[in-house]
């Protein structure tokens, strides 16, 4: 048994080594030979540059590896695999790293520096035939022709020159439309914004204007123009045309003076000829010269004046502005057209034969018919100015005239819709409106002359409630309930009248103002100076109470006008004083003054005394209490009151930023100077011998 257990071991034995044997045999079959790379294209390039691997014996569990950066892998076929360069990754030799980690060395792969994308600004022309050149404007293009690929919309195009910013290239022959590519070895690529036109050969497939005459401007549209004006001869009927400015699909010239109808013909130096399939037709240019008439109504005819219309009557319109003129007769020097419903000042455009239009320098003023809606007033003495309103008028006052009883009336303004008018010399009637080439109105309400009163003066010039005021002028009439007399606006009574007087009572509540005659039918007169009204006459108060020669006092109260006198106790002649208004007088305290009161009278003879007033010592020495100038120009006046003047003029000298002023006339309380005859500010200064200086309190300004 135990033999056989042996025999038995060593069978199962023989069998394990037998299996283990085929399998290490059938596994050495199997096996892959290594990778092998061949070469790499290309063999260099900045960061993010494709990378073709070719070789032999590639699988999908292989990894690339560039140093230590491991080459991310695009596409992977039996033969090539596609990476690219990445970021961080440094030259070295290629390596691919199998599942268990054996590496196989490959050929070396060096990483450029960057280099910035080309750009494209632009190309010219802009179109052109197979076989034209063309420059393309840009950035970052390799000066080495063969770094630069150009394709025109996929189709290959030749470089002829390369630089950094252009590249010259040649369309093909069967290129179409579309875009430029520009791809820049090492650099990445880029498209034109806008697409490039192929067309054909050198042609004129239009032009305009197709009439014209000598000197327009003429544009041809075609293909396989150049760029270079002077490339470009153009003829018309074999005379040259100069050449103002060319692209390769338009071109502007211009027409000599010699020009005449035909046929246009191009000739491109280098490239073709071309002629245009219709006839330019040469017209002598029209101009207008003159309007007749320059404004008109609806419906009026005009004559326009020139030169070159012709006499077909076919080919000729005419406009104002963008209305239509009826044209009634046409002869070479004169076109007659009607003005058109509708129409509104402008210049008159005349189109002739398809030419350019032509414009007159001066515009036609269409005018409404004259028409007269009213006037205001519709009364008034000669010499009122009257306002007519209506249509139709000219704004050009010599263009209205104005009639009334066929006496011209002045135009004094004008619009479009109102006249301004002064009455003349003339009966009353309706005034006749007649405007050039717009017509005659009439107004339907007829203006009437009045003789207004008028008031020469009154008497007296002031006066209480109740008195009796006369009033003289003349044509008053003497219908007393025709006329009102007013004070200040409020009505008087009428004692008496007469054309030439008026006896009026001052009423109840009447104030100071102007007196006013008002005659129905004829107008309104006013004084020529403000009435008085007096209040009740008294006097209040006299500030200060006690005062010396020279100095002012205020005396208040009511009633005062400024007619009156003021006269203080012991004086022989009335004081001076200044009438401030019905309620406050300011007098100097003259030399004579003595205690007592002071005395207002009225010129209707009223007088009134004031409380007592003392007559102060006049303090030593010399003193300014006041300085009152007529004017502040050079020359006039000036009253300097105060006290110790001397009473000759010579007994003191008085200046004025440092100008000294002559004195007029002296008093002890009492200076009359002339200011200085040149401009300035300063204190007044008075000076006598034995006394200090005073100076006035405040600055004294004379005006240039």
């Amino acid at each position: 048994m135990l033999a056989r257990s042996l025999r038995s071991v060593g069978l199962i034995a023989l069998v394990l080594g037998t299996v283990l044997s085929l399998s290490q045999r059938l596994e050495a079959q199997v096996q892959q030979p290594p990778p092998v790379i061949e070469r790499l294209e290309p063999t260099a390039g900045p960061v993010g540059t494709q990378v073709q691997v070719l070789g032999r014996f590639f699988r999908a569990d292989q990894r690339l590896f560039l140093g230590t950066s491991e080459l991310p892998v695009g596409s992977r076929l039996p033969s090539r695999w596609s990476v690219t360069i990445p970021a961080g990754a440094q030259s070295g030799r290629i390596e691919v790293v199998l599942a268990d980690g054996t590496r196989v060395m490959g050929p070396e792969l060096r990483v450029l520096a960057s280099v910035p994308a080309p750009s494209i600004a632009g190309f010219t022309p802009i179109a052109g035939a197979a076989g034209s050149e063309v420059r393309i404007q840009g950035e970052n293009f390799s000066p080495r022709i063969t770094d630069n690929n150009v394709t025109l919309n996929g189709a290959g195009v030749v470089v002829r020159t390369a630089t950094p910013t252009e590249l010259t290239v040649i369309v093909p022959s069967g290129a179409t439309t579309g875009p430029f590519v520009v791809r820049v070895a090492g650099a990445g690529e880029v498209t034109s914004s806008t697409p490039f036109t192929v067309g054909s050969g050198t042609q004129i497939a239009s032009f305009t204007p197709r009439v014209a005459s000598p000197g327009t401007r003429i544009t041809l549209t075609g293909s396989g123009f150049s760029t270079r004006a002077a490339t470009n001869r153009v003829f018309l009927e074999n005379v040259a045309l100069r050449v103002i400015s060319a692209t390769a699909t338009e071109m502007v010239v211009e027409l000599p003076a010699n020009a005449a109808t035909g046929r246009l013909l191009l000739d491109v130096r280098g490239g073709g000829r071309a002629y245009a399939t219709e006839t330019l037709t040469i017209f002598p240019a029209p101009s207008i010269t003159a309007l007749e008439p320059a404004s008109g109504v609806v419906g009026a005819e005009v004559r326009i004046r020139g030169t070159n219309f012709g006499s077909d009557i076919r080919v000729v319109t005419a406009a104002i502005g963008t209305t239509p003129l009826t044209v009634r007769a046409v002869a070479p020097t004169e076109i007659r057209v009607q003005i058109p419903t509708g129409a509104v000042t402008g210049p008159i455009t005349l189109t002739i034969a398809g030419l350019p239009p032509v414009t007159s320098a001066m515009p036609l003023t269409v005018l409404l018919p004259v028409a007269i809606t009213g006037l205001e007033p519709i009364s008034g003495p000669v010499g009122t100015e009257v306002t007519i309103r209506g249509q139709g008028f000219s704004t050009v006052l010599t263009d209205n005239r104005v009639t009334l009883q066929s006496v011209e009336c002045p135009v004094i303004a004008a619009t479009p819709t109102e006249l301004r008018v002064r009455i003349p010399q003339s009966g009353s009637g309706s005034l006749v409106v007649t405007v050039l080439n717009a017509g005659t109105g009439r107004t339907t309400q007829p203006f009437v002359i009045t003789t207004p009163p008028f008031i020469a003066r009154f008497e007296p010039a002031a006066g209480t409630i109740g008195s009796i005021v006369r009033i003289v002028g003349t044509s008053f009439g003497t219908n007393a309930g025709t006329v009102e007399v007013a004070l200040a606006g409020r009505r008087m009574e009428i004692r008496t009248i007469s054309d030439t007087q008026i006896d009026a009572v001052v009423p109840p509540g009447a104030t100071s103002g102007r007196i006013t005659v008002s005659v129905r039918l004829q107008g309104l007169g006013a004084a020529p100076t403000d009435f008085t009204v007096l209040t009740d006459f008294a006097i209040s108060a006299i500030e200060p109470a006690s005062a010396y020669p020279g100095q002012t006092v205020t005396i208040r109260g009511g009633g005062f006008v400024q007619a009156g006198t003021v006269t203080f106790t012991g004086s022989r002649a009335a004081a001076f004083f200044t009438f401030v208004n019905g309620s406050e007088l300011r007098a100097v305290v003259p030399a004579d003054a003595a205690n007592g009161p002071i005395t207002v009278r009225l010129p209707d003879g009223r007088s009134l005394a004031s409380a007592p007033f003392t007559r102060a010592d006049t303090p030593a020495g010399m003193g300014i209490t006041e300085v009152v100038p007529e004017c502040t120009r050079p020359g006039c006046v000036l009253v300097v009151r105060g006290w110790g003047f001397g009473t000759r003029p010579s007994a003191q000298t008085v200046t004025l930023y440092g100008q000294r002023l002559r004195v007029v006339r002296a008093s002890a309380y009492e200076l009359r100077l002339t200011l200085p005859r040149t401009a300035g500010s300063g204190p007044l200064i008075i000076t006598m011998r034995g006394r200090p200086p005073v100076q006035s309190a405040q600055p004294l300004t004379v005006a240039p």
